[in-house]
């Protein structure tokens, strides 16, 4: 079994942070159009350090921002529509809300489908926390702020392994 390296992804406040809200060719009101510079740094960290990207967003379930994005069939052709590379996406890449209805346990039921991933090996990018008492310990947690998105500084952290990780 080989060991596969995971950035779980989520969508609003990571990839459409609230500074991109008002960015030429942004769609409104459902804002669908995702932050270039976001874009450029998880395809870096697929590329340069072997991460395939695997979809968490509340998009999966609801499929809102698809009716806004126009012709994709899955949350994964529009971010590719939108700079992801297709090649970086996990052959799974779509985290399903199978029996929980919270991301978080969608991870830990994905996670269970995957052994070859150990928690060294991923990192959720999220813009919320994760809820006490969830069973993801010692999970690899980048939260974002909704208004930035993804940093730089957090961009670098997963990069160069510096990221914290949390127990919770």
């Amino acid at each position: 079994m080989t060991r596969q390296k995971i950035l779980f992804l989520d969508i609003d406040g990571v990839l459409i942070p609230r500074r991109v809200y008002d960015m030429p060719g942004q769609t409104k009101p459902l804002v669908t159009v995702f932050d270039p510079g976001v874009v450029g740094m998880l395809n870096t960290l697929a590329r340069e350090c072997g991460y395939k990207f695997v979809i968490h967003s509340s998009w999966i379930r609801s499929n809102f921002g698809l009716h806004a994005a126009g012709n994709c069939e899955t949350v994964k052709d529009h971010m590719v529509n939108q700079g992801l590379l297709s090649e970086y996406f996990h052959e799974d890449a779509h985290c399903v809300y199978r029996f929980s209805g919270t991301r978080w346990t969608a991870i830990i039921e994905w996670l269970q489908d995957h052994p070859e991933v150990t928690r060294t090996d991923y990192w959720i990018i999220e813009d919320e926390f994760m809820p006490l008492g969830t069973q993801l310990n010692s999970a690899r947690v980048m939260t974002t702020d909704f208004d930035e998105g993804l940093t730089y500084r957090q961009f670098r952290q997963i990069y160069d392994g510096k990221g914290k990780t949390r127990d919770y």
